[in-house]
């Protein structure tokens, strides 16, 4: 253990207190939550009062009374000295023995500004007074080893974002994978048929003429009058619509028969799509009968379509459809017609499932990919966490491997990405030889991957190692793991 000395907040900070002599609303400054920073507050007009506003300087530590627990503090930058707040945001000068960045990481490590929650006092607003930080106690090495850890934490901490950038950029283009495929396969870009018959049986009709389009409804007022509610019969609204589409599995509400008198029930594998507000176009297929009101519109199950190949075709429209809606002094909304005129491409009821299959296929394998990342991110999150926290645990050093993990999964997924690209680029190609002409040098395990081959990795090697031996139309590549045609 390293011998650091335990001093009290209060004998390294010291509350500064020099009132502005011009107070100028343009000047004043806030601190965000999350740990979000020390900002210029936009320019307001403000009555005069008898607030008294304190001129702030680069360096000093700052924090909100109010919201210290919710990650309400941080070093005044360089750019706003000068800058005023009120003593709702004290500000503190740091004693020649203390970088304000060390004060920064103490209140940072361990989540420690989420427990002081306990220390805040007041009636109806809550507040946390300096002098109930001023008792806490923090670990102090010398000002050279203080430096040498900020170093060594600021380029964690730089290796960490970067890590966390390149994860959710892969989030977007998986996304972006699930979109393009989406559209492309519903307009039958990914035949489910041979290619001499793409679309000779496909019929371009609108909404209304394809399937049945009826508004919900809900006619009680006021809305939320007890006696219509509480009892058997399931009732939903736009929150019950699952953010990405799919099933309805369960409601909130339930209606007696006086609310299903002026109600509408819908059946089992009814689709559910939102026409108001910020959900318009969200979609969700009833997973049994339920009633919902008239901020919904619902498209009744039919023989002649198949519910889910609907569904996935509202999801492809939901940007569609929010740029034609309209406010008219209230929520943004569309209609009926709306719905009711869109063109759909229609192809046979079997081909419908086909297609549902392969869009429910990419879409399992991309989700699948997003939680992992998620995971991931996650991960690396709390590997900062637990890396700073041993520093008030006198453990100082911080490997330069840390996220050595992180990178190869990072690297995982780039070849997980690589082969879920070119899958769906052109699922025919199948042969090794037509795979690496077409994308040049790969990894052997992307090739296996998207192969004919993909079954067994044992008859892939067995017929690469033909390509590479015998035929010599194949070669292993100088970068390890890789391969790629011989020019």
């Amino acid at each position: 253990m390293i011998d650091w000395k335990a001093v009290n907040l209060g004998t390294i900070l010291s509350e500064s207190k020099v009132e502005s002599i011009t107070p100028d609303s343009s000047k004043r400054i806030r601190v965000k939550l999350n740990l979000g920073g020390i900002e210029r507050r936009p320019d307001i007009n403000e009555k005069k009062g008898a607030t008294k506003y304190y001129t702030r300087k680069a360096g000093q530590f700052i924090y909100g009374r109010q919201n210290l627990h919710k990650g309400a503090f941080g070093i005044v930058p360089f750019e706003l000295d000068g800058c005023e707040s009120s003593a709702d945001l004290p500000a503190f000068d740091v004693s020649d023995n203390c970088f304000p960045e060390w004060i920064f990481y103490f209140f940072k490590q361990a989540d420690l500004y989420k427990k002081l929650s306990a220390l805040a006092k007041g009636v109806g607003s809550k507040r946390i007074n300096p002098k109930q930080l001023f008792g806490l106690q923090i670990l102090l090495p010398s000002k050279e080893e203080q430096r040498k850890i900020l170093d060594s934490v600021k380029t964690f901490e730089v290796d960490a974002l970067h890590l966390k950038i390149e994860l959710e950029k892969q989030i977007s283009l998986l996304e972006n994978i699930k979109s393009v495929f989406l559209s492309e396969a519903l307009e039958g870009k990914h035949e489910t048929n041979t290619k001499e018959n793409k679309l000779k049986n496909w019929k371009v009709l609108t909404m209304g003429e394809y399937v049945i389009c009826e508004r919900g409804r809900f006619s009680a007022r006021p809305r939320n009058d007890p006696k219509f509610f509480n009892g058997k019969i399931p009732y939903i609204q736009i929150g019950n619509l699952p953010s990405e589409g799919g099933y309805i599995l369960n409601h909130d509400q339930t209606l007696n028969e006086s609310g299903l008198s002026v109600s509408k029930l819908f059946p089992k594998n009814t689709i559910a799509i939102a026409i108001v507000g910020a959900t318009i176009g969200n979609t969700g297929i009833l997973d049994y009968d339920m009633c919902f009101p008239d901020s919904l519109i619902g498209i009744k199950p039919s023989d002649q379509h198949n519910t889910r190949f609907l569904e996935y075709f509202l999801r492809s429209k939901k940007d569609y459809f929010r740029t034609l809606a309209y406010s008219g002094g209230g929520q943004p909304n569309i209609k009926l017609p709306t719905i009711k005129n869109c063109e759909i491409l229609v192809p046979p009821i079997a081909e419908q499932k086909l297609i549902v299959d392969k869009i429910s296929k990419v879409f399992k394998n991309c989700n699948e990919l997003i939680e992992n990342i998620k995971n991931q991110i996650k991960d690396v999150d709390l590997l900062f966490k637990t890396e700073l926290s041993k520093i008030w645990k006198s453990e100082n050093i911080i490997s330069n491997n840390s996220m050595m993990k992180s990178e190869i999964n990072i690297r995982t997924y780039q070849v997980l990405l690589d082969t879920l690209k070119l899958t769906l680029e052109d699922e025919n190609i199948v042969e090794i030889q037509d795979i690496l002409e077409k994308n040049g040098k790969m990894s052997a395990v992307s090739v296996w991957q998207i192969s004919r081959h993909r079954e067994s990795i044992d008859s892939f090697y067995d017929e690469l190692k033909i390509l590479i031996e015998d035929s010599k139309t194949v070669k292993e590549s100088k970068e390890k793991g890789y391969i790629e045609i011989v020019l």
